[in-house]
């Protein structure tokens, strides 16, 4: 009577195929339908990308006015810019529209008014809410960077680096 193998013999482990690895994305060219999502999913999808991301410090905001952010954080971060790392008050804030076209430079315009808008929130005399350190706006909006039609240079044009700066 032949013996039972089991998964402990030795010869039993060459016959297990293992799953071949998969190489890791890259985040040039990955492109994600967002526009399946309603304006609130892709809140709570930004929301847990920032906890995932930023750490367990970060504070969520619910549904209504949020003040400028959907999600914030105080402290040092593992991200620099410049070689400066980040360490202060970081906002997240959420940006969604439903797709309205192929025209990047109206998306670019459509983002840059929102940006000018929460921007709004954090200037002037008496501003109505505290003034971040650090400012991340995440966008279901599609953005080309190529010139002429660029929506990158049509958002890049708000003036939230010199709200943010002072």
């Amino acid at each position: 009577m032949a013996k039972a193998r089991t998964n402990n013999d030795p010869k039993d482990r060459r016959r297990i195929k293992r799953p071949r690895r998969q190489p890791e994305a890259r985040a040039t060219g990955i492109s994600y339908d967002l526009h399946g999502l309603d304006p609130r999913t892709f809140q709570h999808l930004v929301q847990a990308l920032a906890i995932c991301e930023l750490g367990p410090g970060v504070i969520v905001y619910g549904d209504g006015p949020d003040g400028g952010r959907d999600a914030s954080f105080n402290g040092k971060l593992s991200y620099s810019t410049n070689g400066k790392t980040w360490d202060g008050y970081t906002i997240v804030q959420a940006k969604f529209r439903q797709k309205s076209g192929d025209d990047p430079q109206a998306e670019g315009a459509w983002l840059k008014g929102q940006i000018d808008a929460e921007m709004a929130k954090f200037s002037g005399v008496g501003p109505r809410c505290k003034r971040p350190e650090f400012y991340l706006i995440v966008t279901s909006v599609e953005l080309t960077p190529v010139p002429p039609i660029s929506g990158v240079k049509t958002a890049q044009r708000s003036d939230f680096r010199s709200v943010l700066t002072g």
